[in-house]
């Protein structure tokens, strides 16, 4: 007759198998081992939330969870250890007894907090409508999903067209108002950037002129509108206490030009100076030139020799009436 310790008989040798393991927590329960093959099927109590699992694989080890048995949680559905305030539980794997932390957070006040929205599930991207009559707003720091009504639906779907506009011309005539339906790709706004045009000193210059002489200018195409310009330079003098000063031109006169300049407090002591100006333009050609001259002594602007200080910049914005 062939000797088996008790402890290594299993279901078939005709034991019944009662509790063998006893663990303190999940952590401690999913660290245990090793085991034998004899293990399998055995039953384990964790205490800290009475439930029942059975050993169905040793390696690694996978337990099952059997059931609860306290009474506030009967269901056998539980979660981990620790979890955060008003999150929201979701389902841990498909058997439907465990759960686990979420990054949603309800707060008491019934908002959503933490989650991301896939926005193709609102709207049809094809023509911006929102399915099942549903928009986004903002509210309070927070996204909600609004419902629209069933008229302010179809006022919409009605006159999509005459929202959007049909494609025009670019032209001056969308300014002055036209009753064409104008595209939202061509209209351009009262105040509107139509856009912006840039100057700089690409060459090492100096003077001795007492005289305004061209530091650098450019042409430019306009429509009817404004032009911004602003104008920032650094350079030097060779002379202490003398001056570089500058001056903007727009197509040949300074009406409504603003001059500056820079005394240097010691020879060859690198300063700044800036500008700015709006003058009003019509559609056409436009010069912008900056002129400058000394008061006495050598003037200098160096972007070669040296760039971490001096240069000479022109940044130009046209916008319309």
């Amino acid at each position: 007759m062939s000797e088996a310790r008790h402890k290594a008989q299993t279901i078939s040798d005709g034991l019944h198998a009662a509790i063998s393991f006893e663990f303190a927590n999940a952590a401690e329960r999913l660290s245990a081992g090793p085991f034998e093959n004899y293990d399998i099927y055995k039953l384990a109590i964790q205490f800290d939330n009475e439930s029942i699992y059975i050993l169905t694989q040793i390696e690694p080890p996978n337990w099952h969870l059997v059931t609860m048995t306290s009474s506030s949680s009967s269901s056998g559905i539980f979660g981990p250890d620790n979890t955060t305030n008003k999150a929201i539980a979701v389902w841990d794997g498909t058997d439907g007894y465990y759960l686990k932390n979420s990054v949603g957070i309800i707060t008491d006040d019934g908002y959503l907090q933490g989650v991301k929205i896939l926005l193709d599930s609102l709207y049809d991207i094809s023509n911006g409508i929102p399915l099942d009559g549903y928009f986004l707003k903002a509210y309070d720091g927070y996204w909600k999903a609004s419902q629209l009504s069933t008229d302010i639906i179809n006022i919409i779907s009605d006159n999509i067209d005459n929202i959007v506009g049909e494609p025009v011309d670019v032209g001056l005539d969308n300014h002055e108002g036209s009753s064409v339906l104008l595209s939202r790709a061509d209209h351009v706004h009262k105040g509107s950037v139509v856009k912006t045009s840039e100057l700089y000193l690409s060459s090492d210059v100096s003077t001795t002129s007492t005289e305004f002489i061209t530091l650098m200018s450019k042409d430019i195409e306009t429509g009817d509108g404004y032009l911004f310009i602003n104008f920032t330079v650094c350079g030097e003098n060779n002379s202490p206490n003398r001056t570089v000063a500058f001056r903007i031109l727009v197509d040949g006169t300074n009406s409504g030009c603003r001059g500056c300049g820079f005394t240097s407090s010691s020879a060859s002591s690198p300063v700044s100076a800036c500008t700015q100006m709006r003058v009003n333009v019509l559609s056409g050609s436009h010069t912008i030139e900056v002129y400058w001259r000394v008061s006495a002594g050598t003037g200098s602007i160096l972007p070669i020799t040296k760039p971490e200080m001096h240069h000479a910049s022109v940044i130009i914005t046209e916008t319309a009436f």
